[in-house]
Parts: structure tokens; sequence; C-alpha cells
């Protein structure tokens, strides 16, 4: 016992010495190494108090709770990672540790985990084959990975529907934080200022003016990505109020809805119509619920309507938007939706795609002409930068959970995480086909909330199946 109390008195004594030597540095990166070392000391308390299954679901928590916030460490003046991919890192080795100890397995051998191991590898291969702009490619190397290890580190470590819904509670509470700085991005930028602390060395944390247009960009520092996960936040919102039945979760629903239209992007709005559609669908063939669906579409319609007469002035604009794109000679052009320079742009230089890619470096730095922030495609920017392999893997891994999951949706109607698994299906499938004008890949944050969604999916569908198994195959003799 003393040996135990000297050596969290030593602990204390060296975390306190370095954690004093940091905040005497005064710089961005001394202060981010500060809340890592806090996280890392509150993760050893509670190691020690409450065991390392509760801690490892707490960090878990907190990493998620933390990605719409990237406080950004600097090398060589150069944005390197954020202080929650430092985290992942840290405690996807600590997991590997536990497991190892436990002698089991940190996956179960199936095509939803050597599939994203293909990815790292893939990524791994087209970094050292185009070694061009190594600091760079390295930056954008670790980025990616880490979203693929909490990808890992959530099928590790979540097991329950209830710790599924829990972590879609936290992205909305996040998202609602976002709704309202966005918010104060566009009515009162002096408020919004404080959140330059989040913004990337190139950045500030405010508005964008595209088109003559204000647009916000919350802390994630784009306001297409921004969109999309307000659409999604939509789309969990509703999950939320079918498996509570708590209609409270309106509430986070209506604060989506403003998001996106703060964002004053047309595409995400009119995909999450689209998703309302094929939600209303999908329920009636599958659970024939019509009635109560139809009470919750109205509730829903009065929601839209409630945004736009609460925030007028700035609804004004996406519905200008909105105009302009449904007045265009061809509406699925990319003349409408402003992406025939940068798609002309990527087509041409992938004339001739490699099976490994182009390197993982930024596109736009280097190779566009014009100023268009990469490809605003997920699928030429994977092509480009990871190659033909890589494309490939990654359809056949999108294509295996989301089959996986409607089969399951289809065949097991009476699961008590149905609804979850359908919600998170639409969320999956509504960030699959926004990406096709813009990319997740350009931040790491970004990368790392698509790959969330991802594992949710793929634990709520295990667990389905599981439970499945449980009931055609009695443990208890008949």
């Amino acid at each position: 016992m003393v040996y135990q109390n000297d050596m969290h008195l030593f602990i204390a004594i060296f975390l306190s010495f370095l954690t004093g030597l940091l905040i005497l540095s005064g710089s961005k990166t001394a202060f981010a190494l500060i809340i890592f070392l806090f996280l890392v000391l509150l993760s050893i308390i509670g190691f020690t108090k409450i065991g390392i299954k509760k801690t490892n679901n707490y960090v878990l928590y907190i990493i998620i709770a933390t990605i719409p916030f990237p406080y950004i460490i600097q090398f060589r003046a150069q944005d390197a990672l954020s202080v929650t991919t430092l985290t992942i890192y840290f405690f996807f080795l600590i997991l590997i540790f536990y497991r190892l100890t436990l002698k089991k397995l940190f996956f179960e051998i199936k095509s939803e985990t050597i599939l994203p191991i293909l990815l790292f590898f893939n990524l791994t291969i087209s970094l050292l084959l185009n070694p061009y702009f190594l600091e760079q490619s390295i930056r954008y190397y670790v980025a990616y990975c880490s979203g693929i290890l909490l990808y890992f580190m959530i099928l590790a470590v979540i097991k329950k529907d209830s710790e599924v819904l829990l972590i879609i509670k936290i992205v909305l509470l996040v998202l609602v934080l976002q709704s309202v700085i966005a918010f104060f991005q566009l009515k009162t930028p002096a408020i919004a200022n404080y959140f330059n602390l989040f913004a990337r060395r190139e950045t500030i944390a405010g508005a964008s003016i595209r088109e003559g247009f204000l647009r916000a960009t919350g802390t994630v520092g784009d306001y297409e990505l921004l969109a999309e996960w307000f659409l999604v936040g939509a789309v969990l919102s509703m999950c939320l109020i079918y498996k509570t039945k708590k209609y409270g979760f309106y509430a986070s629903l209506l604060c989506s809805v403003a998001g996106i239209v703060f964002t004053n992007t047309r595409s995400a709005l009119l995909l999450l119509v689209f998703m309302i559609i094929i939600i209303f669908i999908f329920l009636n063939l599958l659970k024939n619920n019509y009635k109560e669906l139809s009470i919750k579409i109205l509730l829903l319609i009065f929601g839209f309507g409630l945004v736009a007469f609460m925030f007028t002035s700035l609804t004004h604009g996406i519905f200008q938007r909105m105009e302009t794109f449904l007045h265009s000679s061809d509406i699925t052009s990319p003349e409408a939706i402003n992406r025939a320079q940068v798609w002309k742009t990527a087509l041409d230089l992938l004339k001739n795609p490699k099976i490994f890619g182009n390197g993982l470096y930024d596109i736009t730095s280097q190779y566009i002409s014009i100023n268009a922030g990469g490809f605003h495609s997920l699928y030429l920017t994977i092509l480009y930068k990871i190659g033909i392999f890589g494309l490939v893997i990654y359809a056949i891994f999108w294509l295996t959970i989301l089959i996986k999951a409607w089969c399951n949706l289809y065949h097991v109607r009476e699961s008590e995480n149905w609804f979850t698994i359908f919600f998170l299906t639409i969320s999956v499938t509504a960030i699959l086909i926004d990406e096709s004008k813009i990319e997740y890949l350009r931040y790491e944050h970004t990368t790392q909330f698509a790959w969330v969604m991802y594992a949710l999916l793929v634990v709520s569908t295990k667990q389905s199946n599981k439970t499945n198994e449980n009931i055609v195959v009695s443990k208890i003799a008949i």
C-alpha cells in the first residue's frame, strides 16, 4: 500500500512539473499537451477506481464529444494533429495492451474488420510509394488512420444498444452546440471569435462568404461538411423520437434543420427532404405504422415552418439559392451545383488513375489551379489519393455494412434495436450520397465523424444478429 501511494505521489509530481514547463512555454501546442495529460491522468484514476471497462467507455464518450472541437497541436509552425487524434492513438494502444493481457483478439475476423485493415495498409503503401511533400503527407496519414482506429475502438468497447444510444445523444448534444455557434457566427461575430481557438492555422472559426451569401462553418471549418453533420443530426433525432417515444428530441431536430439553414447549403436541405421520404416509405413497408408516422411527419413540417418563421432573415439566402438551382436548365448538371470547373480539373488529373494512388498530400495547394478546396467529391479524392485499390476496398466496405444492415432490417423486424439500425442506415446512406459533392477527407475531425457513424451501424447490426441467434437457438433445453 505504501509503495502504491508512493507511485501515485511520483506520478502527480512528475505531471505537475511537466505541466508547469508547458505553461511557461505559453504556446498553443503546450496547452494542447496539458489537455492531453489531464485526460491521461483522469484515465489513470479511472482505471484504478472504477475499472478499465467503464473507463474505456467514458474515454470513448469524451473522444466523440470532442471531435467537433479540434484543438490543434502545431509542429514546426504547421498544424500537426488535434488533441482528440492524439487521444485516439494513445487509448488505442491501451486497448491493444489490455486485450493482450487477456489473451483476446482485438477484433473478429469478418469483412467489417478485414476491409478497414486493408484500407490502413493501402494508405501506408500510398504514403511510401509517393514520398512527395512528406511532412504534409504524414499529417494526412495520421488523420485518415485515426478514423479507422476510432472505428475499431468503438467495435471493441461498445456492446449494448443503450451505449449506442448514449453516443447518439452525445453527437446530438454537440450538434446543438454547433447550431448555436453557427447562429452567433451569422448574427454576432464578436461572440463567435471566441471559437477561433478551434480553428486551423490557415483559417478562422467564422462565417464564410460564397457567391455573395454568408455561410456559417461552426468549429468544423467547412460549411458544407457542417451541413452534412446537421443532416445526420436530423436523422438521428428522428431515431431517438421513435426509439424513446420522447418528443423532446424534436428540439435537436429543429436545431439540426436550423443549422442547415445557417450553413446556407441547399443540397443538405434537399437531401433531408429526400431522406424523410425514404423513411416514410420504408417504415410503412417494414413496420406498417402509417398513422403514427403521419403524425410525426406533420410535426416535422410544422417544425420546418417554425424554423422559417424564427429565422426569416437567415432563411432568405438558402431559399434564394434553392430558387436559382431549381431554375437551372439541367438540375443534375455539374454547373447547377457549382462543380463544373473543379470536377473537370479532377477528371483531367485522373485520366490515368494509379493502383495505389498519387499520395496523401494536399491536392488543392499542389495541383488545383483554382481555389476550390479539393476535388469536391469523396470518390474522386479517394481515387486520386489512394488509387483504384483504395476506392474498390472502400466501395466493398460500404456495400457490406449497408447490405448487412438492410438484410437485418428486413428479416429481424422485432429486434429491440430495429429503429437504431434503421436510422443509422439512413444516416450512413445520406453521408455517402452527400459525399458525391464534398469530401470528409479534408480534415481529421470530419473523417473521424464518418467512421463513428460506420462503427455505430456495424455494432448495432451485430447486436441485433446476436439477439436473433439467442432467440432462434435457445440456451434452455425444451
